[in-house]
């Protein structure tokens, strides 16, 4: 373990500060069971305390689109990290734009978002917060996996 340096990922803006939930027509075989969510096999999304997103990346942090992308980037992370298969982003798209709709998004914008999330979102890659550390700032490319 490394005493020297702190290790962390910048760019988050918000972070769940009370367990929240909510259904989805996922269905699995088995629970996603993660530290900061769960996706359940009868399609419950579990946002635990701490766990960090970003709002919708591309588009304004309107109120409308705050809760709905806290299930969409659970959704996107489980498929990145392998959790998930990558045939529900369509799935979670649809629910990202109708929940938009019922937080009081027009109809006509959240066609565009469930437009672009079909595009783009869940690519799977890298995780755009890249790891960083301090104060030695290339301590990340360093193993971590023993000494002090």
């Amino acid at each position: 373990m490394n005493h020297k340096n702190i290790f962390y990922r910048a760019g988050y803006v918000a972070q769940v500060s009370r367990e929240a939930m909510t259904t989805s027509t996922i269905r699995l075989e088995e629970d996603i069971i993660q530290p900061f969510y769960e996706i359940r096999k009868n399609g419950i999304i579990v946002a635990k305390v701490g766990y960090a997103y970003d709002f919708a990346t591309w588009f304004p942090n309107l109120n409308s689109i705050k809760r709905p992308s806290l299930w969409h980037d659970i959704v996107c992370q489980a498929v990145k990290e392998g959790h998930l298969d990558k045939k529900w982003l369509h799935t979670a798209n649809l629910k990202l734009a109708m929940d938009c709709i019922t937080d009081g998004m027009p109809r006509w914008l959240a066609k565009k978002v469930l437009k672009y999330t079909d595009k783009y979102a869940g690519k799977v890659g890298k995780n755009k917060h890249a790891e960083r550390s301090a104060p030695d700032t290339s301590a990340v490319n360093q193993d971590t996996s023993g000494g002090s």
